[in-house]
Parts: C-alpha cells; sequence; structure tokens
C-alpha cells in the first residue's frame, strides 16, 4: 500500500518541478517584454517632448509673421471692413428659393 502512495507523490513532486519551471520560464520572458515595453516608452515620450519642443519653436507668432511677409503678404481683418449688417441677410425662405433657383440653372 506504502509503494503506491510514494510512487503517486514522486510524479506529482515531478509535475509540480515541471510545472514551476515552465511558470519561471514565462515569468522571466515576461519581463523581458516588459523591460522592452518600457524601453519603446521611454523612446516615445522623448519623442513627444522633441516633438512638443519643435511645436513650440515653429508656432512663435515673430517666425509665423515674418512667414507671412515673406511669402503670403496676409492683411489683418479690422471689424470696420466688414460692410454687411445682419438686415443684409437673406431670410431662410429667401436663401431656400435662391438655391432652389440655382439648382434650375444647372
Amino acid at each position: 500500500m506504502i509503494r503506491p502512495l510514494v510512487s503517486m507523490g514522486i510524479i506529482l513532486l515531478g509535475a509540480i518541478i515541471v510545472a514551476l519551471f515552465q511558470v519561471k520560464y514565462i515569468v522571466r520572458d515576461l519581463r523581458r517584454e516588459l523591460v522592452t515595453v518600457q524601453q519603446q516608452m521611454a523612446k516615445e515620450q522623448q519623442s513627444i517632448h522633441v516633438l512638443r519642443a519643435e511645436w513650440g519653436y515653429l508656432n512663435q507668432p515673430e517666425r509665423l509673421q515674418a512667414l507671412n511677409d515673406k511669402y503670403l503678404h496676409l492683411q489683418t481683418i479690422h471689424s470696420p471692413q466688414v460692410v454687411a449688417s445682419i438686415g443684409d441677410l437673406p431670410q431662410q425662405n429667401e436663401a431656400t428659393q435662391v438655391a432652389i433657383d440655382l439648382q434650375d440653372d444647372q
């Protein structure tokens, strides 16, 4: 009676040892993956930091004004330049009729 119990105990002990080794290697692989992901995150955070610095440089008002003066020659719009009033806008029915007339012309 004792021999089958000892045999089963040894088999069970062997199975536990194999399972522990498997868990050990799984944990080791997961730790390596964790380190890799952490390194990638650090690189991405550094890239984000660089991009924010570049964005800050590129959006400097003085730089944008100089580029505007050099290439676009845009002027600031002042409120007196707008000569329309609310009354000049067509009513909703009139706007719908204008849209229908435009479609009929095509």
